[in-house]
């Protein structure tokens, strides 16, 4: 199921995805340094 060219995502991956979400961002942050590059790292990540 598609809602505006975007993918439905389980409730199950999103729980498990989101558990490590402040870890990436950390992880993003001490790459780029720039909080909103991290942000949009995480963002490129997640939707990989």
């Amino acid at each position: 199921m598609r809602a505006q060219g975007l993918e439905v995502v389980p409730p199950a991956f999103e729980a498990e995805a989101l558990a490590y979400l402040d870890s990436l961002y950390r992880s993003a942050l001490r790459l780029t340094r720039v909080p909103a590059d991290a942000e949009d790292l995480v963002q490129e990540t997640y939707l990989k």
